[in-house]
């Protein structure tokens, strides 16, 4: 799985290779988001989930295993596994995350790519340290969820501008 963030938009794509070249298998690019009523802000980090999402939800389509894997019940940012809900007939899609020369660092959207697409139903081995709200601590490290649900609906862009309105940083700008 290729996740890249240009700068205007994010591309996932499915890519296996062969002897003759690299054969794109599924393609999902957050301009099609338009579609769904998103119109700006398509390279965010709400965007990027959705375009992992949108990616696994066409791939398992492609492959007929979109009835065995429906992904995530509901978005919570808790860690999901697709692997916990395998039927013994067909395993799940796997994937391995490519992110090119994409630093990779905590909060960065190529994981939201990642988280997008495993809540979709897609099998992408991985951990929790990536994503947002993940805290590294001499007793012990921890995750909490809530802050990256809060990063995936862009509720802390939400809270910003309510306190932004709130200090009255508004008013001084517009005088």
């Amino acid at each position: 799985m290729v996740a890249r963030i240009t700068s205007t938009n994010v591309i996932a794509q499915i890519i296996y290779a062969t002897i003759k070249g690299d054969v794109v298998f599924a393609r999902a690019d957050s301009s099609e988001l338009k579609r769904f009523g998103l119109t700006a802000g398509l390279k965010n980090y709400a965007a990027a989930y959705a375009t992992g999402l949108l990616l696994a939800r066409r791939l398992l389509k492609k492959t007929g295993l979109d009835a065995h894997y429906k992904g995530a019940a509901k978005i919570d940012g808790e860690d999901y596994d697709v692997e916990k809900d395998a039927k013994e007939d067909r395993r799940p899609f796997k994937a391995v995350l490519d992110v090119g020369l994409t630093r990779t660092t905590t909060g960065n959207k190529v994981f939201a790519v990642l988280k997008g697409a495993t809540d979709g139903g897609l099998h992408v081995p991985h951990s929790t340290k990536r994503f947002p709200g993940y805290k590294r601590a001499d007793k012990g490290d921890s995750y909490n969820a809530k802050v990256h649900r809060e990063r995936i609906f862009g509720l802390h862009v939400d809270k910003y501008l309510k306190l932004w309105k709130k200090d009255g940083a508004a008013k001084k700008i517009n005088q």
